[in-house]
């Protein structure tokens, strides 16, 4: 099946694990707890498309038509890069469960 029938949750489903895998610093997989912000980050990325997409499909006039599965890996390029950078400037690791949110 091709990639635009799945629509684009798969994408960020994906990118999630791959995320939350890369804030492990001891590498291991699926015991080590990935930090409190991951999850709220996941679920507001996964929140953000949603009711985007909607206003984006029903009330912009695009242009140059796009595809929903090429706007999300853009954006989530985006964040990733954006994220790496605040790491450098902001000691994410203590975060706490309030301040996630």
């Amino acid at each position: 099946m091709e990639p635009v029938h799945l629509g684009w949750e798969p994408i960020v489903d994906t990118w999630s694990i791959r995320f939350r895998e890369s804030l492990n610093k001891d590498g291991a997989k699926s015991d080590a707890k990935p930090p409190v912000y991951a999850t709220a980050l996941v679920e507001k990325v996964r929140s953000f498309f949603k009711d985007n997409f909607k206003f984006l499909r029903g009330e912009c006039k695009e242009i140059i038509p796009t595809v929903d599965n090429n706007l999300v890996a853009s954006c989530l390029n985006f964040i990733e890069i954006c994220y790496a950078e605040c790491c450098e400037t902001y000691n994410f690791d203590k975060i706490t469960p309030n301040e996630a949110e």
